[in-house]
């Protein structure tokens, strides 16, 4: 398919089809791009937690608990959530370096231009710091926005108000899916318009404005791929070898997320590709761009007003 053809508005089956499609295409090379971080990081994290080992329980069978036995206990506790939480910590960070570069590699794919794997690992490198400054802005509104609501659930239960703080408690489930979708595409936007951590996430509710529940409709979906298809391999080994086999299930866990991962990347990029295309008509900028022009992972947006 040359570029003319494939830089069109998609829905959310042409979005999943032509994911599939640059996947089936570009499979060694999204997997390299993937593999090149994520097999060390996952060899740590697997490490840690078998080290840890099973999370400890307290022996309750005599009826008393001695002293020593509960700070046996506490002690054990906290270095399986020492192990746990460092290997969990490790596999998050490498995912968003894994992701940025991933998003370069389909995105030059996507608009048929070659690209290699230190190429995009060095553009992530480069916005590296924009990309961590976007997850903590993100993750200081969503604790605010969190903190907010228990005050006003602590608030509504002291007047004798319970009824009412249940619905403002169950209300930030959808407040928060609502946040989640309408942020989706900040990476893309890092990575792909050079846009700063915090500007990030205004730029992605201005495209996602107008078609957010196309982006809820295709991330539900994408979801429920990829659980259907990372639980069949699980379903499998843990039939065969028993589910209690840490190590085992932590391979195969690191193998499907090495595996699904370009997947979960594509739609985000095609979709950001999309509401580029539907917005500002980014087909016909790209191929002035294809002809000669600066690359189209360099493209500019026009200026925007925040509603």
């Amino acid at each position: 398919m040359d570029l003319r053809s494939r830089l069109r508005p998609m829905g959310v089956g042409d979005i999943i089809d032509e994911t599939f499609r640059l996947y089936r295409e570009n499979f060694t090379l999204f997997l390299a791009t993937c593999a090149v971080l994520e097999v060390p990081a996952q060899i740590i994290s697997i490490l840690l937690m078998v080290n840890a080992g099973p999370l400890p329980r307290l022996n309750t069978s005599s009826g008393t608990i001695s002293s020593d036995q509960l700070n046996n206990y506490l002690s054990r506790i906290g270095s399986y959530s020492a192990g746990t939480g460092i290997g969990s910590l490790i596999v998050l960070l490498v995912s968003l370096f894994i992701t940025a570069a991933l998003a370069v590699v389909i995105s030059n794919r996507y608009l048929n231009r070659p690209v290699t794997v230190g190429d995009a690992y060095r553009a992530a490198m480069n916005r590296l710091g924009s990309l961590i400054g976007a997850i903590l802005w993100v993750a200081v509104r969503i604790i605010g926005l969190v903190l907010l609501f228990i005050i006003a659930i602590f608030v509504l239960v002291s007047v004798n108000l319970g009824p009412l703080s249940i619905l403002l408690g169950l209300a930030l489930v959808p407040v928060i899916v609502y946040l989640a979708i309408s942020w989706s595409l900040i990476s893309p936007v890092i990575m792909l318009e050079n846009v700063g951590g915090v500007a990030a996430s205004k730029r992605s509710r201005e495209l996602i404005r107008g078609y957010w529940w196309k982006a809820f409709g295709l991330f539900l979906v994408t979801g429920i791929l990829v659980a259907i298809l990372s639980s069949i391999p699980n379903l499998v080994i843990g039939g065969l070898a028993g589910t209690g086999n840490i190590l085992l299930s932590s391979v195969l866990g690191a193998v499907v997320t090495l595996l699904l991962r370009p997947i979960q990347t594509g739609v985000s990029i095609l979709l950001f590709y999309d509401l580029k295309i539907r917005k500002e008509a980014f087909d016909l900028e790209a191929m002035v761009q294809q002809i000669g022009g600066a690359t189209p992972t360099s493209y500019t947006p026009p200026p925007t007003t925040d509603q």
